[in-house]
């Protein structure tokens, strides 16, 4: 027995002198990697509200409380300074990296900004029916907000005076169930009715509802196009 105890302790001895030397090594890898004088770290930002990085990777949008700050990413320097009506909720920046959207949920508005020319500024304003996301359409010229408790989905064209030119109706979900084909020729979207889940396929260029089938989940919680 007495053989038996000293061989067993032996082993853990062994063991735990193993783990240590590990946990010694994956420190001082860790030392090292953080003293490597070949990495440069940038001043802590202030703004704690939402982020985005534009498209093409060269500016960095932040915000803190109303205000948005335009980045330039090699120095993070701020290059404009544009101040919304109220805390932004969410920013996305346009697909060709021109117009930033920042939609304020409380207030039930979307402001749209130009990088290339401050001055110009866009206002959406969805009023009782309520905001509960924004996101920009298949091109940089349309918006999709969708209302609150989900009732539809108003598609914004920012270059038609009449401002709303289709509704998309009783979308499941309001921040995910939709989808661009990689055309963004066409629209899927995620429908409950009835109690069953059901997914609409759109045309982008007229919102016309082209095909809508039944899927055979018990609750879908989202959709992609293949690839």
């Amino acid at each position: 027995r007495g053989e038996k105890t000293k061989k067993t302790t032996s082993r853990e001895e062994s063991v735990r002198e193993i783990l240590c030397t590990r946990e010694r090594e994956r420190a001082g890898r860790r030392r090292s990697l953080l003293l490597d004088p070949a990495m440069e770290f940038s001043n802590a930002l202030k703004e704690n509200g939402p982020h985005a990085w534009s498209p093409d990777g060269s500016m960095l949008a932040t915000c803190d409380a109303n205000r948005l700050y335009i980045r330039d990413t090699s120095t993070l320097m701020a290059i404009t300074i544009l101040t919304n009506v109220d805390v932004v909720s969410r920013i996305e920046w346009s697909p060709d990296g021109r117009y930033i959207l920042c939609a304020m949920y409380k207030r039930g508005v979307v402001q749209v900004w130009d990088v290339d020319d401050p001055d110009w500024l866009c206002k959406i304003s969805e009023g009782p029916a309520g905001l509960a996301f924004s996101r920009w359409g298949p091109h940089e010229r349309q918006i999709l907000n969708t209302n609150d408790f989900n009732v539809r989905v108003s598609v914004w064209d920012l270059s038609d005076s009449a401002g709303v030119i289709a509704s998309l109706r009783a979308p499941k979900f309001a921040d995910k169930g939709m989808s661009f084909s990689r055309d963004r020729r066409f629209l899927a979207v995620a429908e409950r009715r009835d109690c069953k889940d059901f997914v609409q396929i759109y045309r982008c260029d007229t919102w016309e509802a082209v095909k809508r089938f039944p899927v055979e989940t018990k609750d879908l919680c989202d959709l992609r196009w293949s690839p």
